[in-house]
């Protein structure tokens, strides 16, 4: 019996992706461009992943989780910066923005800036995106599944909570 365990452990545990596994611990990091903090993402084990978590912190201190995704329906796919460091911006499931004080780990913006209908995943893809010097407005273009890219929008971040 006990033998039967433990090749019953180990065909699971072969059955496993790295995703199920949550590796890469950290799939996705971007420091500030001062170098003073540092955004991630963080993987975690599970049976039907992505399950992700958003991070922020100082580089050299404690790390404060932002945002804790839904398993399996969300993903952060991209961080972006503010040119003085003073916000980061993360991509959620390709279309939400989550802009984020980064003193403070406060949410500034938390919106869906494409079209979405809850289609899985979306129809609409944010891509190209860049914070304004400041961190008060984001720009980045509509990818459309079929129709390409849109011409580049411009959106203001600086308080929608």
């Amino acid at each position: 019996m006990r033998n039967a365990v433990i090749i019953l452990l180990l065909i699971t545990c072969f059955a496993c992706s790295k995703e199920n596994l949550g590796i890469p611990r950290t799939p996705l990091a971007q420091e500030s461009p001062d170098g003073h903090f540092v955004a991630f993402v963080r993987n975690h084990l599970s049976i039907d992943p992505p399950n992700q978590s958003i991070w922020i912190g100082e580089v050299s201190g404690p790390m404060t989780r932002v945002e804790k995704l839904f398993e399996d329906m969300d993903w952060c796919s991209t961080i972006a910066w503010s040119a003085d460091s003073s916000t980061v911006a993360f991509v959620i499931r390709r279309g939400r923005l989550r802009v984020v004080d980064a003193a403070s780990s406060k949410t500034m913006f938390n919106d869906w800036v494409v079209e979405w209908h809850g289609e899985y995943p979306p129809y609409n893809n944010i891509e190209d995106l860049t914070l304004s010097g400041d961190g008060k407005a984001a720009r980045f273009r509509v990818r459309h599944r079929n129709d390409g890219c849109s011409d580049f929008k411009t959106i203001d971040i600086s308080g929608n909570q």
